[in-house]
């Protein structure tokens, strides 16, 4: 299997948020709205920039309830997961925020075969506030 952390950036996994479904049906442009949300909960500067969350999605448009972002640094990273870790998104949803290296959920994730290694490696990193 393919390595999906890029030398010199560190991957973050942000799990537990809701399943969302993307489509002109009902709801057009759900998950991108959902992912600038996101980027400013965790201190991203230009929260505009989609590329630098990675949330991947089912077939028929579902996110899988997890997504992912890159850190320059390891202290971007741990003041990130400091901050973040924990936050309440809404009633039934607590953002669980954690390096994705060496985690047993980054593992299942990887195994379950729904990543795009292009796009992860594509991402841009995240320029954090403060």
């Amino acid at each position: 299997m393919t390595s999906t952390t890029a030398p010199s950036s560190i991957l973050i996994l942000l799990d537990s948020i809701p399943a969302l479904t993307q489509g002109a049906d009902r709801r057009p442009g759900l998950v991108e709205r959902f992912t600038r949300q996101v980027l400013r909960w965790i201190g991203e500067r230009d929260s505009q920039d989609l590329s630098k969350m990675y949330m991947p999605l089912t077939s028929t448009g579902t996110s899988y309830g997890y997504a992912f972002v890159r850190c320059r640094s390891d202290a971007d990273a741990r003041a990130l997961i400091a901050r973040s870790n924990g936050r309440v998104l809404d009633r039934g949803h607590t953002l669980s925020v954690q390096l994705a290296e060496g985690s047993t959920r980054f593992e299942e994730i990887q195994q379950s075969g729904v990543l795009d290694d292009g796009v992860m490696g594509g991402m841009c990193l995240l320029e954090l506030d403060g």
